[in-house]
């Protein structure tokens, strides 16, 4: 009458093992980093825009986390839907921007992490969503293509190598579109373009 609570130890055992008998591991946390991503301080034309913003180069940041191989990429998220945002297991998860108006987040930006080291030489911005060509052509792969609305929205970065996520900074503040206002009848103005002269405005 026994052999029954056998089986199911043994079931038990099965469950919380690998094949082999040795304990499953379960994928290691990335680590979380105190940097808080912001708008740049610096005096610059079209800072922030109806469809764009420049973001602070993250200098200096992964080091002591990143290998040669690792990209860091940026997570782009509307404000009110951050805190739901999960991080991608691996690059071929990474959220495309086409899905922004239903998954309220994507992820942009890949670059190598040892072009934000400390010696590593660089433009001192990141502009986000300005590469037009990917709404227009309807690009498949993740693309830095125009914010859609005025937001908000939050941004952070994220350090992933070949297993996955590895380091993590934290969301930044809610960042806010530009829209662009009729002076004479207070109706929104059409933007000529992506970036139209009253867009233009130094911050």
């Amino acid at each position: 009458m026994e052999l029954p609570w056998v089986l199911l130890a043994l079931a038990g055992m099965s469950t919380a093992t690998g094949l082999g008998g040795s304990p499953r591991s379960l994928p290691t946390p990335p680590a979380r980093l105190p940097y808080v991503p912001r708008v740049s301080p610096r005096a610059l034309l079209g800072k922030v825009t109806a469809t764009t913003f420049a973001l602070e180069r993250p200098c200096c940041v992964f080091d002591g986390h990143a290998d040669a191989s690792d990209s860091v990429w940026l997570a782009v998220s509307f404000a009110n839907a951050s805190a739901a945002f999960r991080n991608p297991p691996s690059r071929a998860d990474v959220p495309p921007y086409k899905q922004l108006p239903t998954a309220r987040s994507y992820m942009t930006l890949e670059t190598p992490a040892a072009e934000f080291s400390c010696p590593a030489p660089g433009p001192p911005v990141l502009r986000v969503g300005s590469d037009t060509a990917c709404r227009d052509q309807g690009r498949q792969d993740p693309c830095n293509g125009p914010l859609p609305s005025p937001g908000p929205y939050r941004v952070k970065f994220l350090l992933m190598g070949c297993g996955g996520p590895k380091a993590e900074t934290r969301w930044s503040e809610p960042i806010l579109l530009r829209t662009g206002w009729d002076r004479e009848d207070g109706k929104p103005r059409k933007p000529y373009g992506t970036l139209a002269w009253w867009h233009l405005v130094p911050v």
